[in-house]
């Protein structure tokens, strides 16, 4: 009995001991690596535009812009300045357009009076006239301004292209501005109410005195005061080449006969159309000259 007694306390204490065991858990041979950390940063683009004040002219009547004490009076000609900052790292480069929107330069009887533009660039980059054919090799901060000296309704003002930083995250941008001067022009408009297009009156207005410019009655002229000349600058910009040269916009550059509404069409290429294009354009407009 005491043999079979002791037998049995050996056995529970060896299961006893292998219950203990199994609560315990060793590792014979365990690896563990953390690699370096992995950084994912986004390149550097930056635009901004400020413009300080807006064009409030009141009682305002045509000048000679070869006066240049008239051209100085703030009370005859509006100056508004937009600021133009920017740069980036996008090997695309950012594409900038300035326009006028909301423009409403038309009597109440429907005419249009052309309004005068004096537009001056001042560090953003370097003017381009093969601008839309320049800007493809993006290696050049390049502008080109698309108006001429009359505003003829909403349309483009400047295009420009910030070519890509050099050295990645430092600004190497433009931080320029564009000034744009709003006037009424004498050799543009005549303000008569004896002008028939003829010169079957003889007490009326000559065509002499007409020609080139916008007749507008003292009815017309006075309407503006209720109804005043008003246009707001928009300013955007995208990354890569987005704008888009068009037809409409060299009818709106100061080839444009605001007198005729339509436009005057030189002997040069133009970068926009085709030669062949050009040449149907000639035809199409002496078809309807001859008409």
């Amino acid at each position: 009995m005491i043999k079979s007694r002791k037998q049995m306390l050996i056995v529970i204490g060896v299961f006893a001991l292998v219950m203990l065991l199994s609560t315990v858990t060793y590792a014979f041979f365990n690896y563990t690596r953390t690699g370096a950390a992995n950084t994912v940063s986004v390149g550097r683009i930056s635009f901004v535009t400020r413009q300080t004040k807006t064009i409030s002219l009141n009682n305002l009547f045509p000048i000679d812009p070869t006066d240049t004490e008239a051209m100085a009076d703030e009370t005859k000609v509006g100056t508004v300045e937009i600021e133009i900052e920017g740069d980036t790292d996008y090997v695309d480069g950012v594409e900038y357009l300035v326009s006028s929107e909301n423009t409403n330069i038309y009597t109440t009887t429907g005419k249009v009076v052309p309004i005068s533009l004096d537009v001056a660039v001042t560090n953003l980059g370097t003017s381009s006239n093969n601008y839309f054919t320049a800007r493809e090799d993006k290696n050049a901060t390049i502008y080109k301004k698309l108006v001429g000296d009359t505003l003829v309704g909403d349309q483009m003002l400047l295009v420009g292209f910030i070519k890509p930083n050099t050295t990645s995250g430092q600004a190497e941008g433009v931080n320029g501005k564009l000034t744009i001067k709003a006037y009424l022009d004498k050799n543009k408009i005549l303000i008569s109410d004896t002008y028939d297009g003829t010169e079957s009156d003889n007490m009326g207005t000559p065509n002499s005195m007409a020609e080139g410019k916008t007749v507008l009655t003292t009815t017309d002229w006075n309407a503006l005061q209720a109804s005043p000349i008003t246009f707001q600058i928009k300013v955007e910009a995208n990354e890569g080449i987005w704008v888009k040269g068009s037809l409409e916009e060299i009818m709106k550059q100061e080839n444009f006969d605001t007198t005729k509404n339509r436009g005057i069409l030189d002997n040069e290429q133009s970068e926009f159309v085709s030669e062949q294009e050009q040449k149907m354009m000639h035809i199409q407009l002496f078809i309807i000259e001859e008409q």
